[in-house]
């Protein structure tokens, strides 16, 4: 179709519309809006440029100017199911679940087609889900997975009925369903932790564990989580020395967004613990390095007690370095291994907080540590404790690891003169207390 042809038979309008649903296609959102907002100003009573607005908002994770466009699409037109579907679900990402379900319910009356209406479908569903009415939910589901059954938002939505159920092999059978058509690293995550829930009560879990495997023999979190059980059926409870580095970074990668949130809700409290070990060693000439720095919410905590004149983070996530960027806490980054950077420089204090979790044999750790310090330089660190072996570290069920003090305090021996061990509570996990140490270590020069 020629361009003239549009100009000589569609309104200016529509022109504004088709080439702003252009921009839209090649996810150019900014010049997407122009266009759209263009053609409002031709039409201020068009609901089409206002329902697209809604769209392109929507993928911008811009709520309210997502919200008074989609509003504004119905007021224009109330037979517009698009704009009543924008308007759900708008209002679920403002957490009102029930109105949400209202405005879908409007969407469904307005449907025309089966397809769109089970598009309109699936969001109800996902609001009675965070309704916590689950029969309902599942009902939904299950009669949209008859009609398209590897639909991965269908199939992640009955994972995750089943997960609140306590249901965890049949949330793991769906899961391995889900990875068919969606191999995504989050889903591997949610099955490992499923498999960990499993393993928690008592389950065998080497059938599932198999079949994952069977489908995805390279993946980190597979490959973990069978470590971990060879590990429990093992009369020795060291093997595997750390979790690999393509483990950890997947994880972080995974949940760099959520991270701080979920850390909120376990009451963790390692960095304020670290932070106010390392009082006595800030000043404004200090330079510091922080181990797994996350999302900087150590860095943050030694923030609120002095500014450093240098802090560097190190993580194996990009993702969580990111995150941590938008803090402005760090002068600088690295992405990289804590057992294994190097760097040119050394540092007055290396803080790290609950990194060893990941990590059974400390050893290189601490060399590295000791490397990358200045004369007399603190290492002020956390790790999770166990009282089973004093003398060495164990791998646990979750996967992680803890330490024995005895074996944290053999690590000093010929590179650190050791200042104090506190025990401390580092975290909650399952409603029950993790306890830990938060230890000071002076280099020996």
């Amino acid at each position: 179709m020629s361009n003239n042809y549009l100009e000589n038979n569609i309104s200016k309008a529509d022109l504004h519309i088709i080439k702003g649903n252009e921009f839209y296609k090649n996810k150019k959102y900014i010049k997407a809006i122009e266009e759209y907002k263009k053609a409002i100003e031709l039409d201020s009573d068009y609901a089409l440029p206002y329902n697209n607005l809604a769209g392109v908002y929507y993928e911008l994770n811009d709520v309210e100017n997502g919200f008074e466009n989609a509003k504004k699409a119905t007021e224009k037109d109330i037979n517009s199911w698009t704009a009543w579907l924008h308007l759900g679900n708008f209002t679920y990402l403002k957490n009102d679940y029930n109105k949400a379900i209202e405005y879908y319910d409007i969407a469904l009356s307005r449907a025309a087609d089966d397809d769109s209406k089970n598009i309109i479908l699936s969001n109800k569903a996902s609001s009675l889900l965070e309704l916590e009415k689950i029969d309902e939910a599942e009902e939904i589901f299950i009669d949209l997975e008859e009609i398209n059954p590897n639909q991965p938002d269908i199939l992640l939505a009955l994972a995750q009925i089943a997960e609140k159920r306590n249901q965890y092999e049949q949330a793991s059978l769906t899961y391995l369903r889900l990875l068919k058509v969606q191999n995504d690293p989050v889903n591997h995550i949610s099955l490992g932790n499923c498999l960990y829930c499993m393993m928690m009560e008592n389950i065998d879990i080497s059938n599932i564990l198999s079949l994952w495997l069977e489908g995805f023999p390279d993946n980190a979190q597979a490959l973990h989580t069978k470590k971990t059980f060879e590990n429990l059926k093992s009369e020795k409870r060291e093997q595997g020395l750390r979790a690999s580095k393509e483990y950890v970074k997947e994880l972080f990668d995974a949940f760099a967004e959520s991270f701080d949130g979920v850390l909120k809700e376990l009451e963790y409290k390692a960095p304020y613990e670290i932070a106010k070990a390392a009082m006595p060693y800030l000043n404004k000439k200090t330079t510091v390095l922080d181990l797994g720095c996350g999302t900087g919410l150590c860095g943050r905590e030694i923030l609120k007690i002095q500014k450093p004149k240098k802090l560097i983070g190190i993580d194996l996530s990009s993702n969580m370095i990111e995150k941590a960027k938008k803090f402005n806490v760090y002068d600088d980054f690295v992405i990289g291994d804590i057992t294994s950077f190097k760097l040119r420089k050394k540092f007055d204090l290396i803080t790290s907080a609950d990194v060893m979790t990941y990590i059974g044999d400390l050893k290189d750790v601490f060399k590295n540590a000791y490397n990358h310090l200045n004369k007399g330089g603190i290492f002020i660190f956390s790790t999770s404790t166990t009282e089973n072996n004093s003398d060495s570290f164990e791998m646990e069920m979750s996967g992680r690891f803890t330490h024995g003090i005895n074996y944290i305090k053999s690590l000093a021996k010929n590179l650190f003169e050791i200042i104090d061990i506190k025990r401390v509570i580092l975290r909650k996990e399952n409603n029950k207390e993790v306890l830990g140490v938060i230890a000071v270590y002076k280099k020996i020069d």
